[in-house]
């Protein structure tokens, strides 16, 4: 399942908790309209920190970041800092024993084009 369907039904889910069923738009500010409250939230950054990595303690916090889907999505796609990667060569399908620590600012063209394949742990 890719990102967008997965917070979308994340947020899905915490609305008809609410009885709150009707349909949303990636780009409705939920928050701003009262269909969100602030416990509301914190799930949301809970989610994103369990099932993205994401560390809102390392780069702050600002509700606009969780207003709406597209900018949760805009969110993950850019999560600024350091991420661990897991990184095997491609050639041999061997996962190295150790993750490697890479800056997100970095370009992972040069891991590609060594033969070295990088994904999210």
């Amino acid at each position: 399942m890719n990102d967008k369907l997965v917070i979308r039904e994340f947020v899905r889910n915490l609305l008809s908790q609410k009885g709150d069923l009707a349909a949303f738009s990636d780009t409705e500010q939920l928050i701003a309209r009262g269909r969100l409250q602030s416990i509301d939230t914190l799930e949301v950054v809970v989610f994103l920190e369990e099932k993205y990595g994401i560390n809102f303690g390392e780069m702050g916090f600002d509700q606009n970041q969780v207003e709406s889907i597209d900018n949760i999505l805009a969110l993950i796609d850019g999560k600024p800092g350091w991420v661990f990667l897991k990184v095997r060569r491609t050639a041999r399908k061997q996962p190295l024993r150790n993750s490697q620590k890479v800056d997100c600012a970095d370009s992972l063209e040069d891991f590609h084009s060594n033969s070295w394949h990088c994904s999210l742990l």
